[in-house]
């Protein structure tokens, strides 16, 4: 078997897994209020991985409010 068999059966499964999928949502999805309550949560390890994700949730993670409890 070559290298482009394998990558288009690769390719062939998940088009296929994409059609039965149900729809994804992410935690970015929640509201605002959800995602705070989430966040105060956090250990400070948490905060710093977390805001290492994007640049939503690095605003977030990185706002003092969010560290007041950790000081």
């Amino acid at each position: 078997m070559t290298i482009t068999t394998l990558l288009e059966k690769d390719m062939a499964s998940k088009d296929s897994h994409r059609e039965t999928a149900s729809p994804t949502f992410s935690f970015l999805d929640l509201p605002d209020l959800v995602l705070e309550c989430i966040l105060r949560k956090l250990s400070p390890s948490g905060l710093l991985t977390l805001s290492c994700v994007c640049k939503s949730p690095r605003r977030s993670c990185t706002s003092d409010h969010m560290w007041v409890n950790h000081l």
